[in-house]
């Protein structure tokens, strides 16, 4: 039997669908006008879209990496920090509070300390030694440091031993930030001084504390990003069988990853998110970004071996594959959204980073994966590692 155009329903008789004949014309309607919005903004419709203007929509995504690149490069600095706080106001930051009430607000002091194996405080060279230590940190001037104390000008401690003694830094800067970057000047400075044999010295305090948090940080997310691309890479060339098929989703998930922290960098413009944020973006953006594209690529090649054209199999997957990744990413980010009411800034901040790399990954899947697939066509296929499965 004929159906009625853009509804899939057939001209039956209201009678058969139980209901009266305006309520079986608004159901006809109704089923027309969703019909008509999924093929104007659907799954279906943006895979079509993209696979028939490939190279715009790569244009477009080119576009938001260069500019979230740029975000990054200038702003991803001022909109991360080290501390953390609870937004309930809770007892403990109330009786912090207090305490700043009755003796002011703390001030930001590293330590450098000092220790000999064999001599001792009341030796002259140990003194020489900690005369030019202070000197030394005291000379990077009153924009880094506010003061140095030592035992020889009488405001520095020494342990009973009298083989280790404690220098106070008073570190100068209008806020932690900067406080935390003229730490890090004072520990080069204490770096570049030669210490006579037997003798070790140390900086510590907070902010060196934070600094290097920073920098295990770093240095972490880079020793992950390449042992998980590698893995990735390989698990993705088995499954698959050719490695173009394996590359495509890593490369969708590293784009995916930077626009997020570009999007990161702008949102903490508003409010200040934790540094953890970013190891957040890599870590979920490597796993969805690859997790979605496995499953659409998958959908796209086996509907080429049903038969379909390029275009139609692409738009196939859409209806399906892209349809299933779209509820995915949306249950996700709305179970993200409860990271959101937690009363802490670092949960919140890593809450923010996730919802923005899946919301980045879903996009990316639904719009610029089919563009990929569209400009390789079957040559998705090629660099074959193992035959195809029958």
């Amino acid at each position: 039997m004929k159906k009625i155009f853009g509804t899939g329903l057939t001209p039956r008789t209201a009678y058969e669908y139980n209901c009266t004949p305006y309520e079986y014309s608004v159901r006809v309607q109704r089923t027309f006008i969703k019909r008509r919005i999924e093929m104007a903004i659907g799954p279906e419709a943006l895979a079509r879209r993209s696979a028939t203007r490939p190279w715009r929509t790569v244009g477009i995504w080119l576009a938001l990496v260069v500019g979230a690149a740029a975000l990054s490069a200038q702003l991803l600095g001022s909109a991360l920090t080290t501390e953390f706080n609870f937004t309930d106001n809770p007892e403990s930051a109330q009786a912090t509070q207090l305490i700043e009430d009755v003796r002011g607000e703390s001030a930001n002091t590293e330590f450098v300390l000092i220790t000999s194996e064999t001599a001792t405080a009341a030796d002259p060279e140990y003194v020489e030694y900690v005369t030019l230590v202070q000197t030394t940190v005291a000379a990077l001037g009153p924009e880094v440091v506010n003061g140095v104390g030592s035992y020889p000008t009488e405001d520095g401690p020494v342990s009973e031993s009298g083989r280790t003694a404690l220098l106070p830094v008073l570190m100068a800067g209008e806020d932690r930030a900067e406080a935390a970057e003229n730490a890090e000047l004072v520990k080069e400075a204490v770096a570049g001084i030669t210490a006579p044999g037997g003798y070790q010295t140390f900086v510590a305090g907070e902010l060196t504390l934070e600094n290097d948090f920073n920098i295990i940080a770093e240095e972490d997310l880079v020793t992950g990003e390449t042992i998980g691309i590698g893995v990735a890479l390989v698990v993705l060339v088995v499954v698959f069988g050719t490695v173009a098929s394996g590359v495509i989703p890593i490369i969708l998930g590293m784009m995916a990853i930077a626009v997020a922290v570009g999007l990161a960098a702008l949102v903490g413009q508003a409010f200040e998110l934790s540094f953890f944020v970013v190891n957040m973006i890599t870590m979920i953006g490597l796993a969805v970004g690859i997790d979605y594209s496995l499953f659409i690529v998958s959908r796209y090649r086996e509907e080429r071996a049903n038969g379909l054209d390029k275009i139609d199999a692409i738009t196939r997957a859409g209806s399906t594959a892209s349809r299933a990744v779209f509820f995915s990413g949306l249950t996700v980010v709305l179970a993200l959204f409860g990271m959101l009411l937690l009363p802490n800034t670092i949960f919140r901040s890593l809450g923010v980073g996730a919802i923005l790399v899946v919301i980045v990954a879903v996009a990316a899947s639904m719009t610029l994966l089919p563009a990929v697939l569209s400009i390789m066509g079957d040559r998705i296929d090629s660099l074959r590692v193992r035959r195809a499965t029958p």
